[in-house]
Formats: structure tokens, sequence, C-alpha cells
């Protein structure tokens, strides 16, 4: 399994994305879809996958930063 983040290209007070716990890439853009009905270009990016070691983030008020894991 891995988590991948899937965006639309839309833009609110961040860019707009959801996060897919999924068998694969393809798995994950089918699951995308459903959420983004409309959205014809879809960008996907995978962030962790089962094998990776575990972690934890820092102390954070805005969210989960995945930048901060894949510099």
């Amino acid at each position: 399994m891995n988590l991948y983040e899937i965006r639309n290209g839309s833009v609110g007070e961040s860019y707009v994305r959801v996060y897919c716990w999924a068998k694969s890439e393809e798995q994950a853009l089918e699951l995308g879809r459903k959420k983004f009905v409309g959205s014809s270009e879809l960008d996907i990016k995978l962030l962790f996958s089962e094998s990776d070691d575990e972690f934890c983030t820092e102390p954070s008020d805005s969210g989960f930063d995945v930048n901060l894991f894949l510099s």
C-alpha cells in the first residue's frame, strides 16, 4: 500500500488535493477521480509506501507538510 497526493490544479487557501491510501497509482487515480468529478487533468505524487521507515511529524498548526519528508 502507498500514500498518494492527488491535485486537480485548483487553488483555494492552498492547492486543492486529496490523499489516497491505495495499492497502486492506477487505483489511487481511480479513487481520486471519484472525488474530483469534472476535473480532467489530475497530478499524482507518491508520498510514502508501507516499506518506508516510521516517522513522526513536527508539531504544526498549519497541517501536514509532506515537503519536510521529501527533501
